[in-house]
This record gives C-alpha cells, sequence and structure tokens, in this order.
C-alpha cells in the first residue's frame, strides 16, 4: 500500500524534481573565445581608426558607439525566439572567415583603411555564420547587419554626400526665411540678411543629424510593434526629417542672429545640435503613433 502524499508535499516534490539549468561548457566556448581575442588583435589597427573618428571634433560618428548596445538590445528583444533555434555551427562559413581575414591583413599592408573596416565586417558576420549557424543568421539577420553601420563612410563617399545636403539645407533654409518675413539673399551656401550673414559649412549639412536619424530610426523600426510595411515607411520617414529639421536649426540661427546679434547666433549654434536630434526622435514617436504603433519592445509606452 502507497503511502498518501499530501498536495503541498506533492508539490515539493515536483519542484525538486524540476531539470537544473544547463551548464555552460568551457570546452566548447574557448575555441570562440580565442577566436575573438584573435580578431580583436588582427582589427586592433581598424579599431583604434574608427575610435578616432568616433570622438574627433564634429564628427559625423559620434553615435557609432551605441550601435553594438543596439544590436543586443535587439537581440535581447527576439530571445524567446532564439531560444527555439537550433544553434549547429555551419562549418563553409570558415571559407568566408578566412577570405576575410586575408583581405583584412592584405589591405593593412596597403594603408587600405576602407577595405580593412569592410572586410572586419565581413569576418564579424562570417564568424557569427560559423559559431551559431544558418538558422540563428537567418532568423536576427537584421541585428547583425546592423553592426555594418559602425563603418564610418570613406573620405570621398562623406563629401559627395555632404556638400550635396549642404546645397538642399541651404536652399531650404532661405526659403523658410522667406516665408517667416525675413528678406534674404542666398549665394552658394551663404545666407545674406539685413543685418546678419551666416554661412552653413560642412557640420552644418545635415548630414551628421541624418547619419545619427537613421541609425537610431533603424532601431526604432525595429523594436516597434506594427506590421513590416508601416516599419519601412517609419525608417523612410528619416530621410525628409533630417532635411527638415536642418532646415529648421538653419534657419532658427539665422533668426537669433539677425534680431539679437553675432554672440547669441553662435551660443545657439553650439547648443541647437542636441534639441534638433530631441526634436527629430520626437517626431519620430508622433510618426509611430499616427502608424498605429503602441509598444516599444514589447511594452506599451504610446
Amino acid at each position: 500500500m502507497q503511502p498518501v502524499t499530501s498536495a503541498g508535499q506533492l508539490t515539493m516534490a515536483t519542484t525538486h524534481s524540476k531539470i537544473a539549468p544547463a551548464r555552460i561548457n568551457w570546452h566548447d566556448l574557448l575555441p570562440v573565445l580565442v577566436g575573438i581575442v584573435c580578431l580583436l588583435v588582427m582589427a586592433r589597427r581598424t579599431l583604434h581608426t574608427w575610435w578616432y573618428e568616433y570622438t574627433a571634433p564634429e564628427s559625423y560618428f559620434a553615435h557609432a558607439p551605441l550601435i553594438p548596445v543596439m544590436a543586443a538590445f535587439m537581440l535581447w528583444s527576439g530571445r524567446k525566439k532564439i531560444a527555439e533555434l537550433t544553434i549547429t555551427p555551419y562549418w563553409p562559413a570558415a571559407w568566408a572567415l578566412g577570405t576575410a581575414a586575408a583581405l583584412h591583413i592584405f589591405a593593412n599592408g596597403q594603408d587600405m583603411e576602407a577595405i580593412m573596416s569592410y572586410s572586419l565586417v565581413l569576418m564579424v558576420w562570417s564568424g557569427i555564420l560559423l559559431v551559431l549557424g544558418k538558422e540563428f543568421v537567418k532568423s536576427q539577420w537584421l541585428p547583425i547587419g546592423f553592426l555594418a553601420l559602425m563603418v564610418p563612410l570613406p573620405g570621398p563617399v562623406l563629401n559627395d554626400l555632404t556638400h550635396g545636403l549642404q546645397q538642399m539645407s541651404t536652399a531650404g533654409a532661405s526659403l523658410a526665411l522667406a516665408v517667416l518675413g525675413f528678406e534674404n539673399w542666398r549665394t552658394g551656401y551663404e545666407l545674406e540678411l539685413s543685418n546678419y550673414t551666416l554661412f552653413v559649412d560642412v557640420p552644418c549639412s545635415g548630414f551628421k543629424t541624418l547619419l545619427a536619424l537613421l541609425t537610431f530610426n533603424a532601431f526604432f523600426a525595429y523594436m516597434v510593434d506594427g506590421s513590416a510595411k508601416k516599419r519601412i515607411w517609419l525608417f523612410v520617414a528619416s530621410l525628409p526629417l533630417a532635411l527638415l529639421i536642418n532646415v529648421t536649426r538653419i534657419s532658427a540661427i539665422a533668426v537669433v542672429g539677425e534680431c539679437i546679434g553675432d554672440n547669441a547666433a553662435h551660443a545657439f549654434h553650439d547648443y541647437s545640435g542636441v534639441f534638433t536630434v530631441l526634436l527629430g526622435f520626437a517626431v519620430l514617436f508622433g510618426i509611430a503613433r499616427l502608424f498605429g504603433c503602441r509598444k516599444f519592445a514589447g511594452l506599451a509606452i504610446f
């Protein structure tokens, strides 16, 4: 005759019979850690160049150090989906990893900084594919691809894009000032008002704002709820939004200079960048709400 077990005893027995969480197999993890260390040693020159670009005065990529954090948060938000995946190494990716490493070493010897940067990204991508497999990469390709935004754009590409946006920003500010009733004359990148002259230099082109908004908006569009179509349109909205915000900033600097003076315009110029980026985020939140998005990372914040 079996002894009678109370409900409380049964609950305790069930609790104690749960399977203990699996422990990390350090023997399998050791090659991965060694590979990461080798990658960091090989890429130390490229990483130093990136950090110099991130921290340089008037840098276009001051936001880039936050990209790995955002990518990690994107992966964390999909942790339930990742837990259901079958993680198996994909050994053919070793060929891609070796090719990217050889290209990086060659570019390092030839001082080809752009090739060094993009070959490093290829090494990271192929390394992830090698260790975590095709199923993981197929499921999480957006957070993985997001890491490519850490790469500073080559100088010639940056200059061409900057000058184009510089022209549009100057023309837009001239039109906005005219609408506001401030007579002005535009010559190239210069706006001349009755009592103040503003030169829209390269740092004021708006490209820095555009890069920051594109990066953060890509993260934002990934994290909010909604259909893929709505998320794509939310990301696309950052393109005209960056230009509109920069035109607003330039126009405001010109109005301050015209109405108050040159010193006030310089002071406003130095601090207006932060306010314009915050304004951009506020508008993006408004657009997301307009599109019917109500959650961010699963949390209701709208």
